[in-house]
C-alpha cells in the first residue's frame, strides 16, 4: 500500500510501565563476529529488550501476547529475536530459528525479508508455532494471534475480548483504510525528492 510499492514496517511504542521504562531510549548497533550487522531500537534500564529490531534485509518487530504465568526457564523472547536479526537471512530462516527455541512466553514476531519481498507473523507459544500470512498488501501485528492454528485458542480469545488489542487493530485499519496509499521514503510534502 505504499506509493511505489516499496515495503514500510512501523512499530508503535505504545505501552506504558511507568515514566522511568519511558527514559534512557537506546539505538544501539551490533558487529558480531559471526552472522549479520544489526541494529535495536531498546531501552536502558533493561537488560535486553528491544521492540524494533532491524539490519539491511530482515527486520523484526515483536508483540506479546497473553501467557500463562511462567513456571520453569526458557529462552527469552528477546533472544530469540536477536538470533533472528543476527543470523536469518529470509522468512524460512527466521521461522527455523523460532521453531528452534522453547520460550515460556506467548510472542509475535513481525518478519518483513526483502529477499521474500513480503512480512509474515511468527505466532510463538511455549508449546506451539504458526505463522499468519494473510497474503495481502499489508500486515497489521497488535497482541493478539491470527493464525489458523493459534487464533481460536482460549486464551487467544480472551486476549482479543478482555485487551485494548483488538480495538488497536481496528484503529490501525481505520488510519490505513482512510489512506488510499501511503508515503514512502522518497517522499516529502507531497512531492518526490530528486
Amino acid at each position: 500500500m505504499s506509493a511505489d510499492s516499496t515495503m514500510i514496517i512501523g512499530r508503535n511504542f505504545d505501552f506504558y510501565v511507568g515514566d522511568k521504562f519511558a527514559e534512557d531510549k537506546i539505538v544501539a548497533f551490533f558487529n558480531p563476529t559471526k552472522g549479520y550487522k544489526f541494529m535495536t531500537v531498546t531501552r536502558g534500564r533493561l537488560c535486553w529488550c528491544g521492540k524494533w529490531h532491524e539490519r539491511p534485509g530482515v527486520s523484526v518487530t515483536i508483540n506479546a501476547a497473553k501467557s500463562d504465568l511462567p513456571t520453569g526457564s526458557a529462552t527469552p523472547v528477546s533472544i530469540v529475536t536477536r538470533e533472528i536479526l543476527q543470523y536469518a537471512k529470509n522468512i524460512p530462516e527466521a521461522i527455523a530459528i523460532a521453531k528452534s527455541r522453547k520460550m515460556f512466553v506467548s510472542e509475535s514476531f513481525l518478519v518483513a525479508s526483502a529477499a521474500d519481498n513480503k512480512a509474515v507473523i511468527i505466532e510463538k507459544t511455549p508449546d506451539d508455532l504458526d505463522v499468519y500470512d494473510p497474503k495481502k498488501e499489508l500486515i497489521v501485528c497488535t497482541n493478539h494471534f491470527q493464525s489458523n492454528g493459534l487464533g481460536n485458542t482460549k486464551m487467544n480469545l480472551e486476549q482479543e475480548n478482555e485487551s485494548a488489542s483488538s480495538y488497536r487493530y481496528k484503529r490501525l485499519m481505520e488510519l490505513l483504510n482512510a489512506n488510499a496509499r501511503l508515503p514512502n521514503g522518497q517522499e516529502k510534502h507531497g512531492t518526490k525528492n530528486s
